[in-house]
């Protein structure tokens, strides 16, 4: 890795047994740059080539401003890593969590962005399938930048389905739950469950739901949401 630098100060940004995310900065620049650095023996064992590879593409493909984009990819004997720029100023979790809810006018703009950038993807053939409020990131500007495209499909277009069960399951819509094909309404049905989280102060059925999967799946397909009065 010797074309890039590690932030002296702060330079873990996530980590978990598998995956770490670190600030590092080009020597030729000076750019501060996010590096996603992945075990291959993880990818191998957990059977997860495929994801790896459609992530690299997509963030590859990305050329819409509210998509984090990707600058770099290569590897070591041991390790692939993603070098894609840094965004700083953090998640929609965080910010949720610091204010509790958000404006109309906020919730509409955040909104409109993400739809757009959703929107983008579907125009490639593409259907996200990774929205939460941990994926949706904030620049220096404010503006939003769509993260985490591990779970993304390609070559599903308007008319195309497919039936893989994946997702966070708080944003899991009724079909994918069901077990039944599904197309780019999926997404749509993420997108409604983020403006839900930034209007009303939790995520639909998250009340009621406690650690039980079986339990929230049939919340998500049998009951009504609920909103604050």
């Amino acid at each position: 890795m010797g074309r890039y630098v590690y932030s002296e100060r702060g330079y873990a940004l996530s980590f978990s047994l598998s995956i770490q995310v670190v600030m590092c900065k080009e020597k030729a620049t000076g750019e501060i740059l996010a590096m996603k650095i992945l075990q291959k023996y993880v990818i191998v064992d957990k059977d997860n080539v495929s994801y790896t590879v459609t992530e690299r593409r997509v963030l590859q493909l990305n050329c819409h401003p509210f998509l984090a984009r990707l600058k770099y990819s290569f590897q070591t004997p041991d390790h692939l890593c993603l070098v894609m720029e840094y965004v700083k100023g953090g998640n929609l979790l965080f910010h949720l969590s610091s204010m509790g809810v958000f404006s109309e006018d906020r919730t509409r703009f955040y909104g409109a962005e993400i739809t757009l950038g959703i929107q983008y993807l579907h125009n490639q053939g593409i259907i996200y399938r990774g929205i939460s409020l941990e994926h949706l990131m904030l620049d220096q500007s404010g503006h939003i930048k769509i993260t985490g495209f591990g779970l993304c499909k390609e070559g599903i277009f308007s008319r195309d389905r497919t039936r893989t069960f994946c997702g966070a399951p708080l944003y899991t819509a009724p079909e994918v739950v069901k077990g039944s094909d599904y197309g780019w309404a999926v997404d749509w049905w993420g997108v409604g469950v983020v403006m839900y989280a930034m209007m009303c102060r939790g995520l639909p059925f998250c009340s009621i739901y406690s650690e039980d999967l079986e339990a929230l799946f049939e919340l998500i397909v049998k009951e009504e949401v609920k909103y604050p009065s």
